[in-house]
């Protein structure tokens, strides 16, 4: 028997890069903790990975306090000094021969540990019938906290119920088109959510004194005084 030659084939699959992890556009990190940004992808032959903050090449290799996961572009910022320079907007790039793959824009912000003043508010004296604004004034985060109002229902609080009368504005403060004298029985108090550590924090509560009017009406009497003089009779 003749031994003929065996052939092998084998096939290669070429794959461009495909994002499978990236980080949030809005990007929430702790300054207080190692700062990472997520950038993951497939391909074949495994794609290499680069970053641009604010639209320009990130060299991540000359950044002592930046580096870059193995066969991975996620980043661990450990800044230790002036975080604030991270700070940016950012995008990650995965690359082979076959093609390239983009995150979406990320925009890095750093936590700040909100901080509302604890003043004390004066009681608002309001005349039944007229509009009033109770301002919430809530620290802006990052992010953007939930507000919602509370109202003192003793023993408990009980959120304030919103009406055509009653709402809350975009800005978190609450708008009453018109008080009643109903609305001077509770104290109100603002609250805000911020879902980054899922903190709940409230401004110190304002009393609402709603005073009632009293009309009179009045008419003018004129009083006449007539004397009369009999006369001697003869």
């Amino acid at each position: 028997d003749i031994l003929r030659p065996s052939v092998c084939f084998f096939s290669i699959f070429i794959q461009p890069p495909t994002i499978t992890k990236q980080s949030l556009q809005e990007h929430i990190v702790d300054p207080k903790e190692t700062m990472v940004m997520e950038c993951e992808a497939k391909g074949n032959p495994h794609p290499i990975f680069s970053w641009r903050r604010n639209g320009k090449y990130f060299n991540v290799a000359r950044d002592s306090q930046v580096s870059m996961r193995r066969r991975s572009g996620t980043l661990d910022i450990y800044a230790k000094h002036n975080p604030e320079q991270y700070e940016a907007e950012y995008q990650c790039i995965a690359s082979n021969q076959y093609g390239s793959a983009y995150t979406h824009k990320i925009r890095l912000r750093l936590y700040r540990p909100p901080v509302w003043p604890r003043e004390i508010l004066e009681p608002v004296i309001i005349s039944a019938g007229l509009p009033l604004v109770l301002p919430c004034d809530a620290p802006p985060g990052p992010p953007k906290p939930e507000t919602y109002w509370m109202s003192s229902s003793f023993p408990t609080m009980q959120a304030v119920r919103q009406d055509r009368r009653v709402s809350m504005g975009v800005n978190g403060d609450l708008y009453f088109s018109n008080v009643l004298v109903n609305d001077s029985t509770t104290d109100y108090c603002c609250s805000a959510r911020f879902p980054y550590k899922n903190m709940i924090q409230q401004k110190m509560p304002v009393v609402v004194k709603v005073l009632t009017i009293l009309c009179c009406s009045m008419k003018r009497l004129d009083l006449y005084c007539v004397y009369v003089c009999a006369a001697d009779v003869l």
